[in-house]
């Protein structure tokens, strides 16, 4: 299949397949909450969250307001959380959208209070991460905590529904940070049942922590780089990769000894070669980190980035390989594992997943035609 530049393959059914085997995994009276931000980790939010609604997934998680109304805008109907800090001015969309806000503070609170609107909210603790949240790192937190959580459900305008927090390292081997945050989050919710507030639901578990401690399921859990297809943690459940990144070859060269490659001529030829130019670039999410030392894939054979990687085109080394202009080069998918292009970058699987820009085109592959 001949195309101008590269593009970013969606496998639906995979990201179907990962949905219902982290059904399959979470505990009875769990469900799953599909994290959709950053336009579904780069891989079209739309058509993911049409994909998983129709499955039927009941919630979905992003990290601003204009996420939560884009999902709107393509027909979302299922509940929308937003993880971040919600301007007061976007309290009139959230409600307009039904969409639950975050409450990180009694100070928060009174301010969207203020305002006379009614918003579905759940309460964020922070219990380690030290980002966002009310301060619940310490067991000399937890009075105040309550307290600030006790003020907020006097308003009258703001609705409770829920109570979270986040691990900060749910994916390391030794688990006593995690577990630590975990009985925090739990000697507050005892706390809250003990002085009569209502049982909110409880969310706690990204990805890694599913995998890990079916214990802290809870109502909730909240996954993301799973649903994808890259469980960060080893597990004996199988995750189908949801996205294949690929890139078009557009010209083909020979060259001699000592002539040399790209940009900065950080490649000098040594013998003749055959150098492919791939439609693909760093303005596409392919990391120029990655020039002069990282292989692609072509029908079996390791293709050699050679020279420094352009905004928009990249050369390989494919001296002795049976290769047309047309034809199409793996960046990452089944035979290139992203893991080894994280690897290569010194970075996570879930940066290079949202590196990959608006520019390449979004293909989507489905049986059903109607998403």
């Amino acid at each position: 299949m001949s195309q101008e530049r590269a593009r970013a393959l969606i496998d639906l059914e995979a990201l179907c397949h990962n949905y219902r085997l982290l059904g399959q995994i979470v505990a009875p009276n769990s469900k799953v909450m599909a994290v959709v931000k950053a336009n579904a980790y780069g891989h079209g939010d739309g058509e993911v969250a049409r994909a998983l609604e129709a499955q039927g997934c009941q919630f979905f998680g992003v990290a601003s307001i204009k996420e939560a109304l884009r999902l709107r805008q393509h027909g979302i109907r299922a509940s929308i959380l937003v993880f971040g800090i919600i301007d007061p001015q976007d309290a009139f969309s959230a409600a307009q959208n039904d969409i639950i806000i975050t409450i990180q503070s009694s100070h928060e609170a009174a301010e969207l209070e203020a305002l006379k609107i009614p918003l579905r909210a759940h309460i964020k603790v922070d219990t380690g991460m030290s980002r966002l949240g009310m301060a619940c790192r310490q067991q000399a937190h937890i009075d105040a905590c309550l307290s600030d959580i006790q003020t907020i459900t006097q308003f009258a305008h703001i609705h409770i529904e829920g109570i979270y927090t986040h691990f900060a390292e749910a994916e390391n081997e030794d688990t006593s940070f995690t577990r630590a945050q975990f009985t925090r989050f739990s000697e507050l919710i005892s706390l809250l049942d003990s002085v009569g507030m209502p049982r909110w639901v409880k969310h706690c578990c990204n990805s890694s922590a599913t995998l890990r401690f079916p214990e802290m399921h809870l109502d909730f859990v909240r996954s993301g780089i799973a649903l994808y297809g890259y469980p960060q943690t080893p597990t004996t459940h199988r995750f189908l990769p949801v996205m294949t990144f690929k890139a078009n070859v557009v010209a083909l060269r020979e060259l001699d000894p000592g002539e040399s490659i790209s940009y900065g001529r950080t490649f000098i030829a040594t013998r003749k070669m055959k150098v492919a130019t791939l439609a693909i670039g760093y303005a596409d999410g392919l990391s120029r980190s990655l020039s002069n030392r990282f292989a692609l894939w072509f029908n079996g054979h390791a293709v050699n980035i050679v020279g420094t990687i352009c905004m928009d085109m990249t050369l390989v080394d494919v001296t002795n390989i049976n290769l047309s202009i047309g034809d199409e080069v793996e960046v990452f998918g089944a035979h290139r594992p992203i893991s080894e292009v994280s690897k290569a970058m010194q970075t996570i699987d879930y940066e290079v997943l949202t590196s990959v820009s608006h520019r390449p085109d979004r293909i989507i592959i489905s049986p059903d035609e109607s998403v």
